[in-house]
């Protein structure tokens, strides 16, 4: 027991230094085998619901799609989630799905009505997932979150490391840069498709 709670009290110390008031947002290029300006390596796990999810049901369907790595017991991950939820629901051309490295689906399901969330929810038991993509790795203390803004092609535009006091700024960002330069540079994208048909026509 006495084992169990240091550690308990060693990754609660962790995950409250990856991302405190005084710590900027911090992303990199290259994480693992993800990297920018790449298609996000596949995968495939079971939701909360018990539905499968894999990359395929939702990459390249031509929304944005952000995926975060969280767990229960991430301090961190309550906030961030919060804010990636909230990006989400404002904006219809912007998905999440989020892959907590849990073991027991109930816990995450309570874990997630607490703080409203209602975007999928992969519960990765085995860290199948979190291995693929780097998030795991045998020898190295796992810290979270990281979150991944995959484009609406399928490709890795940002890779969020640490989550800090711009996160919501920061990520607002990267969401808006992941969109097409043809669709960002007009508000409705259909008005910009109907001029493309109207010159084809002329």
């Amino acid at each position: 027991f006495m084992i169990q709670s240091f550690l308990w009290l060693m990754v609660v110390s962790f995950s409250q230094v990856s991302q405190s008031e005084n710590v900027a947002t911090q992303t990199v290029q290259v994480f693992g085998d993800v990297s920018v300006g790449h298609p996000l390596p596949s995968f495939n796990g079971q939701e909360i619901r018990g539905t499968r999810v894999s990359s395929r049901n939702v990459l390249g369907k031509g929304h944005t799609v952000v995926i975060s790595y969280c767990a229960t017991w991430c301090l961190p991950c309550r906030e961030g989630l919060s804010i990636i939820e909230a990006e989400v629901q404002a904006d219809s051309t912007v998905d999440a799905l989020y892959i907590a490295l849990d073991k027991e689906p109930i816990k995450v399901q309570r874990w997630a009505r607490d703080l409203g969330l209602n975007s999928p929810i992969i519960v990765d038991r085995f860290q199948t997932v979190a291995k693929r993509h780097g998030v795991v790795v045998e020898g190295r203390e796992t810290v979270l979150p990281i979150t991944f803004i995959v484009s609406q092609t399928g490709v890795v535009e940002t890779i969020f490391t640490v989550e800090g006091e711009d996160f919501k700024t920061r990520l607002h960002s990267a969401i808006q840069s992941a969109v097409p330069a043809d669709v960002n540079d007009d508000a409705n994208g259909e008005l910009k498709q109907d001029e493309r048909k109207l010159e084809l026509n002329k």
